[in-house]
């Protein structure tokens, strides 16, 4: 039997003898730790005995055989000349597996479980296998900012998943949402994140040999912390959102969090963001720009960050949107700073990462997972953007690939939505360029329970951002129309979408981009959502429900069904909305009509309270409580417009009632210049 292994491996060569389990088998290593691992593993999956015998003499090393009277010699093993590299060798009597160091022995481990769950009556096929990562850091960012708060439980399931595809760094992206004992104003959760929060997290991430980096902004995106009356005097212009250079309290200040924040970790890395710095140069350093240009006073602060790193033992890494408009700075660079290539849309090739290249600079590529401001995920374009990011920082010699999954205005998405994103993309920096989505998928199907029920479904969502005009840059049409004004939403009344070719295509030449209010970035304009897509999205989400009703139950599982009914709860609305705004234009409804118009609204308020319980449910399954109000006020404002158009359907009936044309043309309907969630 060949055997499906998640992310591929570099070498396998099968052998014609079996090893069959018998019913004790003896474990041998010099690490306790690591034959716990491995007992328990056997137990899971084969359910019979074992003895575990400690030996000085196998560092990185176990073995398994039948026998107590082992000889304990691997002749067919490589010689592991990399980090993280091992080798699984199973031959009719014994198993043999071994690293090059501890990560090696546990990456073996990993591939060992794998195999365990497809193999029958105790038998597996003699095999040798040969592995290593072509990429050396391979992680993972999780947004801690945008309102989300995971729980370490949610975390520790994260971190499986992330072994799956052997993913070996995670970040929690930081704003201001640590618990700052010397400035308590810039985070008043209670339940954010603290000193013991870190620690455990790490001790998680340390059993599972995956390093906790800190990352903490320390630049822009500012916009709280700016915004208490304690540091206004610190931001660089009225925009509160970059900490300005031009003042020594700045870095009074980030002294003072990194004092508290830094020495948690054991890391050697600090990621400072440092990205999208849009107002620097326009207000306080602004004489100090024209002077020496805007690029000048970039790299002033960044060294000043470095200094002020150095004193917690910490390197920088920080994002690289800003230094790479000024190449004629980076050699001022010091030589260890990691500097982020981040882009997030789906494109043939990347610019980026050859001028990263070029500059002989230490760079990662850091592509996102499309989660955010929407429903679902935007799987397809992530996919297209994670593996030609990564493919091309490959070629240019990127040596690290750092997963973004941000949580824009709210962190509305569902966690294990992006589980297969984190997979795909440990998968493909483990492998390089001999990756393939289709053996990536013939694996997951043979290996995970259920495996190819969830990618049925996972599947049928990207089709509902396959329909042209669906997808758009950094956001959705399908959740900005779950909270669209219920007669006046953009999903609504925006153009027709006649004129796309296809879901990521450019824009045709007549119909411009946008920029959204408070945005910096041009984005698609809203499209309307037509009768002919709502249909099409309402059979792919029948197909969907159907395939979950045969899936176990499980916090997945409920996330799932929450994006169901989302999407359920957005067709309803917009059939709705356009029902109502056809038949007063077209028609003169009469008391009846708007009496079902009414009586529809209310169900609908009904519906979105019942869904936004089952969102609170989920997110104090998965989180903290800390910022849920974000979310639960995206709810209350649309709740709030249904219950404005059940008054003004009333208002429609009492004219009828008085002899007085309806309002046809909804000139006292008032929207009060609601437009749904910013996703800018």
């Amino acid at each position: 039997m060949k055997y499906k292994i998640i992310p591929d491996v570099k070498s396998i060569k099968y052998l014609k003898e079996t090893f069959h389990f018998k019913n004790k088998v003896y474990l041998y290593s010099s690490n306790q730790k690591t034959l716990n691992k491995i007992g328990k593993l056997i137990d899971e999956k084969l359910n019979i005995e074992y003895e575990y015998v400690l030996k000085d003499n196998l560092k990185s090393k176990i073995i398994i055989s039948n026998s107590p009277d082992t000889d304990l010699e691997n002749k067919n093993t490589k010689n592991l000349d990399r980090p993280q590299s091992y080798d699984l060798s199973i031959s009719k009597n014994i198993i043999y597996l071994s690293g090059f160091d501890e990560t090696g022995l546990f990456y073996a481990c990993l591939t060992f479980e794998q195999i365990l769950s497809q193999i029958e009556d105790k038998l597996i096929t003699c095999l040798q296998i040969f592995d290593y990562p072509k990429i050396e850091n391979r992680g993972l960012m999780l947004d801690y900012s945008r309102d989300k708060i995971m729980k370490l439980e949610t975390l520790d399931e994260i971190i499986q998943v992330m072994n799956i595809g052997k993913l070996n760094v995670l970040q929690l992206y930081i704003e201001n949402t640590y618990k700052s004992e010397k400035h308590p104003d810039i985070n008043q959760e209670d339940n954010t994140i603290d000193a013991g929060f870190i620690k455990d997290l790490e001790k998680k991430c340390k059993e599972n040999h995956i390093e906790l980096m800190a990352n903490m902004q320390s630049f822009g995106h500012q916009n709280y912390t700016l915004q208490q009356a304690k540091y206004r005097e610190l931001s660089e212009s009225e925009l509160f959102w970059t900490l300005s250079p031009a003042l020594d309290e700045t870095y009074d200040f980030i002294n003072d969090l990194y004092s508290e924040y830094l020495p948690y970790f054991s890391s050697d890395w600090l990621n400072v963001g440092a990205d999208e710095t849009y107002d620097l140069g326009k207000g306080l350093s602004k004489e100090w720009a024209e002077k020496e240009g805007k690029g000048r006073v970039y790299l002033y602060h960044i060294k000043q960050l470095i200094r002020l790193a150095d004193k917690y033992n910490k390197k920088i890494m920080l994002f690289g949107d800003i230094l790479i408009n000024y190449p004629d700075l980076m050699d001022e660079v010091p030589e260890d700073v990691i500097l982020l290539d981040w882009d997030y849309d789906p494109k043939e090739s990347y610019e980026s990462t050859y001028k990263f290249g070029e500059s002989n600079r230490k760079f990662w590529v850091c592509p996102g997972t499309g989660a955010w401001n929407s429903i679902f995920p935007r799987i397809d374009s992530a996919k297209i953007n994670i593996h030609n990011l990564i493919r091309d920082g490959i070629k240019n010699g990127a040596s690290g690939v750092l997963l973004t999954d941000w949580g824009d205005h709210g962190h509305y998405s569902m966690v294990s939505a992006s589980f297969y994103t984190y997979i795909y993309t440990g998968s493909l920096s483990w492998e390089g360029l001999s990756f393939e989505e289709d053996k990536l998928n013939d694996s997951y199907q043979r290996i995970f329970s259920e495996g190819d029920l969830w990618l049925k479904i996972i599947n049928k969502f990207c089709e509902i951002y396959r329909i042209p005009g669906i997808w758009s840059k950094n956001r959705c049409q399908c959740v900005i129309s779950l909270f669209d004004e219920p007669l006046f939403g953009r999903t609504l009344i925006g153009p027709e979408p006649d004129d796309l070719n296809g879901p990521f295509d450019k824009l045709p030449e007549n119909i411009p981009y946008v920029m959204e209010e408070k945005g910096h970035h041009l984005l698609r304009p809203i499209f309307k959502i037509t009768d002919e897509q709502i249909n099409n999205i309402e059979n792919k989400v029948n197909f969907i429900e159907r395939e979950i009703n045969k899936v176990k139950r499980s916090l997945m599982k409920k996330e799932f069904i929450y994006i169901i009914k989302a999407f359920r709860v957005m067709i309803i609305k917009l059939r709705l909305g356009r029902n109502i705004r056809n038949h007063f234009e077209n028609d003169f409804p009469d008391v009846n009509n708007i009496i079902d118009y009414k009586l529809q609204t209310e169900q609908l308020i009904k519906d979105y309270s019942e869904l936004m319980l089952e969102f609170s449910a989920i997110w104090f399954k998965r989180s903290k409580q800390a910022n849920l109000d974000t979310n639960l006020g995206h709810y209350a404002d649309i709740i709030s417009r249904l219950k404005y158009l059940v008054k003004w359907l009333d208002e429609q009936i009492e004219k009828i009632n008085k002899d007085i044309e309806v309002d046809r043309s909804f000139d006292s309907y008032k929207t009060n210049d609601y437009k749904s969630l910013p996703t800018y």
